[in-house]
């Protein structure tokens, strides 16, 4: 993923977006934090909401993707991992009460990349292009 987005748009260039990755993913961060502390009085994320794993693959994430193609893969993934994990839920029902957010994001992160490798556009390319004009 990283050398994709280098090749297209350059070192400097996917440090810039690396760095709103980041600062994106941190708002989300924070966004759990403060839900945390206001619910349950608890300010600690890692561990208890959150595991290392998955905050991990976030910032790989961050690193890897074009700043468009991270906010809507993170945006989009996260909204399928609710019914694919209602759907874990009711198929294997006496397992763990814990989201594998990060096994659900990796199976998600394949399928779009073997989309790519099909030769077609980002599942989001018509999206992109109609919510974000260049020019």
């Amino acid at each position: 993923l990283l050398m994709q987005t280098i090749g297209a748009h350059g070192w400097q260039e996917q440090v810039h977006q690396t760095v709103w990755n980041l600062a994106f993913l941190g708002l989300q961060l924070l966004g759990v934090f403060l839900l945390m502390v206001v619910r349950h009085r608890d300010p600690r994320i890692l561990g208890r909401s959150i595991g290392l794993g998955d905050l991990l693959f976030f910032v790989v994430l961050a690193i890897g993707l074009s700043q468009v193609d991270f906010i809507l893969f993170l945006l989009s993934g996260l909204a399928l991992c609710l019914p694919a994990y209602l759907l874990l839920r009711r198929v294997f029902p006496k397992s763990e009460r814990t989201v594998p957010l990060a096994g659900l994001l990796a199976i998600y992160l394949a399928c779009w990349q073997c989309w790519q490798l099909v030769g077609w556009s980002s599942p989001f390319t018509a999206l992109t292009e109609y919510l974000l004009p260049h020019g």
